[in-house]
């Protein structure tokens, strides 16, 4: 999978977050954009990014 990579001894995992979804899930991987789509019930926070 490309939206995996190693720097130095981390591993990077690129992912997709969709809030307010209506189920919890891993649906797939989208191999266009190289990520991983995760879904979540929480709903968006405004101005708010985490895990950067």
């Amino acid at each position: 999978m490309d939206c995996l990579r190693e720097v130095g001894d981390d591993l990077l995992v690129n992912i997709e977050v969709s809030p307010a979804s209506g189920k919890f899930g891993i649906p797939s991987y989208n191999e266009w954009r190289k990520r991983i789509e995760v879904k979540i019930h929480s709903p968006p926070r405004k101005g708010r990014q985490t895990g950067r």
